[in-house]
């Protein structure tokens, strides 16, 4: 998949209104992720194949040649499975079913290291071999490590998918490469934190992930220091080194090429308290000048305007599913001095005024399902 992914039509869409990640600006998803999640669904006494056909999806679309599914179809998938689920938690069972194998080469690097720490250290070199919409940065502190998530483009309704399932997967990752000792239980310092409130259903999972903290500035783990130097079963040095060679090479392919730029420059035009970045910034941020970047996109066949609206598009619902922001607020955080011409652009990028769309989010939300089905007709 390359540049070509701006113009492709997905088809279906997902029962759940709300932002559905554009594949102009979203990278293409590792066909493990999909068949992961199908995986999920079906333990749950649902039909996989009817869910696929739900969102447009058949199996031929899960034997592509590149072994890569669109992030929009990824995206539908999601939202579709939580809906008919029922489970808003959904992301934590799909994270705590994520082998390291999973990963390919960067799996056998993590089995291989000689320490947990040493582990760490290598999945946040190469997160982004493993998560596509989740960045994860470390920073250490005097009592361990302290795992930063954060959000690359907005997910929108599958936003707390993505931050669930990446932060069950490492936890579950890191239980599996220590072994039968686990991170849980008297005397487990690691813990996990949440920026939401708890919710609910995340009493389903509760015992099988260490101490979970909620309503915290970010969305964090914590590994506390004698994890970091406990030593792993099946380390390895030469397999380690062969393992992390072939990371290197799948990672440098992955950011060389054509999409991986515009997702680039996508992820850098991040919403703040003062807008976007404007065109000079960006550039200055990627180390070009503003003519060879605006070069570099036209040979991509897309523009800097094209990525600037679809950034605006994503942000500006992500913003209208907070029924507490005003609209016109929200017209001004994405620069627009006057709230109509930000109607009319919203308009012109999904067919429908704000306030139409904020309407059938907030409808969907108190119903728990536009379009309810019972769950028997899915099994």
């Amino acid at each position: 998949m390359s540049a070509a992914r701006a113009s492709a039509k997905v088809p279906g869409k997902p029962l759940l209104p709300g932002p559905i990640i554009s594949d102009l600006v979203a990278p293409p998803v590792p066909v493990s992720f999909p068949r992961l999640l199908l995986q999920v669904v079906g333990a749950r006494g649902l039909s996989a194949a009817r869910l696929m056909q739900s969102v447009g999806m058949t199996e031929a679309d899960l034997e592509r040649p590149e072994g890569l599914v669109y992030a929009s179809e990824y995206v539908a998938l999601i939202a579709q499975a939580v809906a008919l689920t029922e489970d808003p938690c959904l992301g934590c069972e799909m994270g705590l079913n994520m082998p390291p194998t999973m990963h390919g080469f960067l799996g056998y690097a993590l089995l291989s290291a000689s320490t947990l720490g040493e582990a760490l250290e290598l999945g946040v070199k190469y997160t982004r071999l493993a998560s596509r919409f989740v960045d994860v940065q470390v920073e250490y502190v005097a009592d361990g490590a302290v795992l930063t998530l954060r959000e690359l483009l907005p997910l929108g309704s599958v936003h707390q998918f993505g931050i669930e399932s990446t932060m069950a997967g490492w936890f579950h990752t890191a239980e599996q490469l220590v072994g039968a000792v686990g991170l849980r239980g008297p005397g487990s310092l690691a813990e996990l934190r949440f920026a939401w409130p708890r919710p609910a259903a995340f009493d389903r999972y509760e015992q099988r992930l260490p101490d979970s903290r909620f309503g915290c500035a970010a969305h964090q783990i914590f590994v506390p220091r004698r994890e970091l130097q406990r030593p792993l079963a099946l380390a390895h040095p030469l397999a380690a080194r062969q393992a992390r060679a072939h990371c290197d090479t799948e990672l440098a392919q992955l950011l060389s090429s054509e999409g991986s730029f515009i997702t680039t420059v996508a992820e850098a035009l991040t919403l703040s308290a003062t807008g976007y970045p404007g065109m000079d910034q960006i550039a200055a941020r990627l180390h070009l000048s503003t003519r060879t970047l605006m070069r570099r996109l036209d040979a991509l066949g897309v523009s800097f305007r094209q990525l600037m609206d679809e950034r605006r598009r994503l942000d500006a619902q992500a913003l209208l599913g907070d029924p507490h922001l005003p609209i016109e607020a929200i017209a001004a955080r994405l620069g627009y001095a006057n709230p109509a011409n930000f109607t009319r652009a919203f308009r012109r990028w999904t067919g429908e005024a704000p306030s139409q769309f904020r309407m059938r989010v907030t409808a969907a939300r108190i119903a728990g399902h536009p379009k309810k089905l019972t769950t028997s007709s899915w099994r």
